[in-house]
């Protein structure tokens, strides 16, 4: 089985669900979409600087395995498509 490469769909912030402390808690739209887009950056930033294809394509070469193994397959060999 070989799998498709993973690849990052989307990186969501919840704008509507957050607390400004401190200040005078006067920020405008702009702002905080600012701060929202600022944070999305910093989220996919760290996701990548730590590995989150590696670490996806390897739990999702021991998912596949686990099922198909579970389905009664045996000799299996997963691997991930190249670039």
């Amino acid at each position: 089985v070989t799998l498709p490469r993973p690849k990052i769909l989307s990186v969501t912030v919840n704008s509507s669900d957050y607390e400004i402390i401190g200040g005078n808690n006067s920020w405008s739209q702009r702002e905080v979409s600012g701060l929202v887009g600022h944070a999305r950056s910093m989220i996919l930033k760290n996701a990548l600087d730590n590995g989150i294809y590696s670490r996806a394509e390897s739990s999702g070469k021991v998912k596949v395995r686990e099922l198909l193994e579970a389905c009664g397959f045996r000799n299996i060999v997963v691997s991930v498509a190249e670039e």
